[in-house]
């Protein structure tokens, strides 16, 4: 396409994005401000005629800092249309709203990002809808927390999780009272569904929900290492047509009681086995750890340029809806365990096999991987494709036993799934 929307010269202001964010961005305008922070500048390849990088800690500087940057990106074209600011993660989400605001562009109302990104408060506005809220309690003390544990249907287990969102990291299943003592607080205290989970990719047009799909989230079984750990996606997830519906329409719910009116939706929830739906919680974002990747193999749509096209305004109908016919894909990721990797086999002769898209290792021979560190911090993954949704696992567990991993841990001994 060639740059600017339509005859006027156009521009964009871009927070915490991803490559591909930016590689869509050039494609479309003219003029791009990328603001990152300076521990990741170094890594984005930009084309140089159009994207301006400035290297800000956005996360600790001054609002009144950040928005002297962007006036003055923006006065220097005056003669531009500029579509304002454009953010996809957490840390990034709730200063684009309130820019957006400053500044005059279109965005979700600041109050409904701020429930997104601060748990407490999304509950708090979803807890009229009974029917398929899950109980939460925002507590400040072990006292607090055995008394809100006591009040719930269920008391054990349950999950403790921080207020602010933060992906899986600091997120504890709780089995006694005691466990209380030993926790950060203020804290989520949430009851324990039991269920499978899902997470449910979306989009909002002017308040009215569309689906992108339903994906099974993979998680370690309960009494188990890393019971709460995610291990994979897949997508589509293998649902009955009446409990796809039930989930479509909580989901619509409650992005509507939050307030969120345009862009993405991430929305994690749990399928209880009498088909109960219930709400965990939902971010104004596409999906973390390779989603859009598997929903874009699935179906045909980028889950990120569909939430650019929508910035600039020039989403249309067709943009959301399937391009391809609609396959499985998924991701897995290889075990997590602290230690020095000391060897990688089997790597390349896996590579390109049926069904494997990609692998992927973000730590080498010779470096040190420290487990639980990070929200979605992980040794590598495989990404794969199928027919259909057995054949897809069938490839996955291929592929993940045909790759192996040693980790000096100790002593640790080799991992191969």
């Amino acid at each position: 396409m060639e740059h600017g929307i339509g005859a006027t010269a156009t521009s964009l202001i871009t927070i915490g994005p991803s490559q591909l964010m930016v590689d869509y961005a050039e494609t479309y305008v003219d003029r791009l401000l990328l603001i990152d922070l300076p521990e990741r500048i170094s890594s984005f390849n930009v084309n140089p005629r159009i994207t301006m990088i400035r290297s800000l800690d956005y996360l600790e500087c001054d609002f009144d800092t950040l928005a002297t940057c962007i006036r003055a990106f923006i006065s220097e074209g005056s003669n531009e249309r500029c579509y304002g600011i454009f953010a996809l993660t957490d840390r990034a989400l709730l200063l684009q709203a309130q820019l957006n605001a400053l500044f005059g562009y279109i965005d979700n109302p600041v109050s409904a990002v701020e429930a997104m990104v601060t748990k407490s408060h999304m509950r708090a506005l979803l807890n009229e809808h009974t029917e398929f809220v899950t109980q939460a309690v925002t507590v400040t003390s072990p006292v607090e927390a055995r008394e809100a544990c006591e009040s719930f249907d269920s008391p054990f287990p349950c999950v403790a999780k921080p207020i602010v969102g933060r992906g899986s990291l600091g997120v504890y299943l709780i089995r006694t009272a005691s466990e209380f003592d030993s926790l950060d607080y203020p804290l989520l205290l949430e009851e324990y569904i039991e269920g499978q989970e899902y997470s449910v990719e979306g989009i909002l047009c002017d308040g009215e929900y569309h689906c992108f799909g339903v994906t099974l989230k993979e998680k370690g079984v309960l009494g188990q290492p890393d019971e709460l750990a995610e291990f994979g996606h897949l997508h589509p997830a293998p649902l009955d047509q009446d409990t796809y519906q039930l989930i479509e329409k909580a989901v619509g719910t409650a992005l509507h009681a939050i307030g969120q009116r345009s862009g993405l939706s991430h929305t994690e929830v749990f399928v209880t086995p009498t088909r109960q739906v219930r709400i965990v919680e939902t971010h104004a974002r596409n999906g973390g750890q390779h989603i859009n990747d598997i929903v874009r193999l699935a179906h045909g749509v980028d889950m990120v340029e569909c939430a650019l096209k929508q910035r600039l305004e020039i989403l249309e109908d067709k943009d959301i809806k399937p391009t391809v016919k609609s396959r499985y894909a998924g991701v897995r990721y290889f075990p997590n365990e602290s230690g020095r990797i000391s060897r990688v086999s089997g790597l390349e002769r896996t590579r390109f096999t049926q069904g494997i898209h990609s692998i992927e290792l973000f730590y080498q021979p010779g470096d040190t991987f420290i487990a639980g560190v990070g929200s979605g911090e992980q040794i590598g993954c495989i990404v794969a494709s199928a027919e259909s949704f057995n054949d897809l696992d069938t490839h996955l567990r291929r592929a993940m036993g045909e790759v192996h991993i040693s980790i000096d841990a100790g002593k640790a001994g080799e991992h191969g799934s």
